[in-house]
């Protein structure tokens, strides 16, 4: 199989996913829902009772503005914004998403949403779209449970490397659709194994930990940032172009380089090394953007270690 057919085929297989998630609540219960028209643009045309009920939010208020602008959702787990949906629903027809929404009052509700394309037949792009809202019972603590256990490293509680793949598999996605920047950032901890050598590795495994606490709350909403394995962590920023990579990851260093612990009567510090690498540069490869963050790492360490690698230095 080509590299195109694999990526259609993993497109076909979430939206799979999302049809099965949405009719298997019909089973599970519906605490409401409601309908709405919406122009091309996203600006409300109509909707009905159910859309106050639900949200909080006016009906006869919100006609003529953007729903984007309106409804209030949490992207930190790299959902969608509507405007961004209808560009998905227009190319696939629908598009749908679940995730945390606010009502008007601020109360937060786990909210199905789904956008449909209408068109004419004689019309070659969509003359508007149908958006359901629907408002069902939160996802039993169980199932989130399980969740932190499939994606997260146990010993640092960073994004492990199965789930960080998977964000960069549908971020991509992501950038081929809508063209938004995307970066990685690629980090080491320098001279690491000799902290596990001399002190052993329950210290080592401290250190480790105090990495991700102090690097995690750095990054934007949308970020992801994961242990690879060993002493390797990895920060991908969609919405980041390769400048604002760069100044995150001299935040990230700085951050490092403060972390100290204290063992058997003495301070440890440590540092790191760092590549940055945005996927425009990458032609749209994930191998290839990997391979170019992961080259420019490696040029930090050579040139001394605790740096981030500066692509327009090494270019004068």
């Amino acid at each position: 199989m080509t590299l195109t057919d694999i990526s259609q085929q993993v497109v076909q297989e979430q939206r799979l996913r999302q049809a099965d998630t949405w009719f298997a609540t019909l089973l599970n219960g519906i605490n409401d829902y409601a309908a709405l028209t919406v122009r091309p643009d996203g600006e409300v045309i109509t909707g009905d009772p159910g859309f106050t009920r639900q949200t909080g939010y006016d009906l006869s208020a919100v006609i003529g503005q953007k729903l984007g602008d309106v409804l209030k959702t949490d992207t930190t787990g790299g959902d969608l914004r509507l405007d961004e949906q209808l560009v998905v629903a227009e190319r696939d027809g629908w598009h749908l998403q679940e995730g945390w929404q606010q009502r008007a009052n601020g109360e937060r509700y786990w909210c199905q949403r789904l956008v449909v394309a209408r068109s004419r037949d004689d019309e070659t792009g969509p003359i508007g779209f149908s958006v359901i809202l629907r408002d069902v019972p939160r996802r039993e603590a169980a199932a989130e449970d399980l969740r932190r256990v499939l994606t997260r490293d146990h010993l640092t509680g960073a994004a492990n490397r199965r789930h960080f793949s998977h964000a960069m598999e549908r971020e991509q996605t992501r950038w081929r659709d809508l063209r938004h920047s995307l970066s990685l950032i690629m980090l080491d901890l320098d001279h690491f194994k000799a902290i596990n050598d001399t002190y052993g590795h329950p210290v080592g495994d401290i250190m480790l930990r105090r990495v991700a606490e102090a690097c995690a709350p750095l990054l934007p909403p949308r970020g992801v940032f994961a242990r690879l394995g060993g002493e390797e962590f990895a920060a991908l920023l969609p919405r980041y172009d390769g400048q604002q990579a760069i100044g995150l990851a001299e935040d990230l260093r700085a951050a490092i380089a403060a972390i100290e612990v204290e063992t058997a009567g003495t301070i440890l510090t440590l540092t790191a090394s760092f590549g940055c690498a945005t996927l425009d540069e990458a032609d749209g490869s994930i191998d290839a953007l990997i391979a170019l963050a992961d080259k420019r790492l490696y040029a930090a360490k050579r040139g001394g270690r605790n740096q981030v690698f500066q692509p327009q230095a090494a270019a004068a």
